[in-house]
């Protein structure tokens, strides 16, 4: 599962559980998903409008402060990019937070 791979699938018709089911079993089967991985789950769920996405973005941003020692202006721009995944600059939102893991 890759930010552009399952996670991220186009729903073409199909229903929003149809579009987060998947990556939700390849990250199970995975065990421990990376941060990477696990930020193309969260935006899944912001595409999908589903009530996971804000434990989920929550859950996220806790595993960046612990896993890449973030500053805490680093996790106020990472908190406002997760927010804005569920506007029309999804995508922009979701290449910044990319970004920020690089």
């Amino acid at each position: 599962m890759t930010s552009q791979g399952t996670a991220r699938g186009d729903s073409g018709g199909r229903s929003s559980a149809d579009t987060f089911r998947p990556a939700e079993m390849a990250a199970r089967e995975m065990g421990q998903v990376s941060l990477i991985d696990a930020l193309a789950l969260v935006a899944c769920y912001a595409r999908s409008e589903i009530p996971k996405f804000d434990r989920a973005a929550v859950r996220w941003l806790e595993r960046l402060g612990a896993e890449r020692d973030a500053s805490l202006r680093d996790t106020r721009l990472a908190a406002a990019a997760l927010e804005a995944l569920q506007t029309k600059h999804h995508d922009l939102a979701e290449k910044m937070l990319l970004r920020s893991l690089s």
